[in-house]
């Protein structure tokens, strides 16, 4: 019975010995494969980054050419927004001389002109992707219309811009627009161009 027992043993730690080396062999199989998906994982992850880098390249790109239209805008506008804040400054100022109204009057009404006809010739940054483009030139279409309504009221006669200054909220709320969907600051452009 003893012998019986130990040639059982024998047997068992046999059968058990072959069948942990079937399964090391699948093992090493299954470690070359893992290395293989680790090597294609890792040209993934690098195509992936390489992309993120292009898509913050062209991020980046975006921000600049918008940034320096904002530049040529303020440097195109800005003499002209400063002689319009200027008459309805003095429309506020009930020490201002009159002939000193009359004067701003006539300088915020040629500004207005001015302003209009610059910025049909406006040409916005050639490096933006054109629905960046398309929506900048929605907005300086409603900077031109205030531009427009400024005229018509000081043409009227009449010192109440509240026709005018939807239009500039037009305008503002159009950028904010645009400056948020690139995630840059929103700038207050009565301040960039005044």
């Amino acid at each position: 019975m003893k012998q019986f027992l130990l040639a059982f043993g024998l047997i068992f730690v046999l059968v058990v010995a072959g069948c942990s080396q079937e399964d090391e062999t699948p093992d090493t199989n299954t470690n070359d494969n893992q290395e293989t998906e680790g090597q294609e994982n890792a040209g993934q992850e690098e195509n992936a980054e390489e992309n993120a880098e292009d898509q913050e390249a062209s991020e980046q790109e975006v921000k600049t050419a918008l940034l320096d239209t904002q530049l040529e805008l303020a440097e195109l506008v800005s003499p002209y927004q400063q002689a319009v804040n200027t008459y309805q400054g003095l429309l506020g100022d009930e020490e201002a001389a009159a002939e000193d109204v009359e004067a701003a009057k006539e300088a915020a009404l040629t500004a207005a002109t001015d302003a209009q006809t610059a910025l049909e010739g406006f040409e916005v940054n050639a490096d933006l992707p054109t629905e960046k483009s398309e929506q900048l030139n929605g907005a300086l279409d409603s900077l031109v219309a205030y531009y427009g309504e400024v005229q018509t009221t000081i043409e009227a006669g009449e010192t109440d811009f509240a026709t005018a200054q939807t239009k500039w909220d037009e305008f503002q709320a159009s950028i904010a627009t645009i400056y948020e969907e690139v995630g840059l600051i929103v700038p207050d452009m009565a301040a960039v161009l005044g």
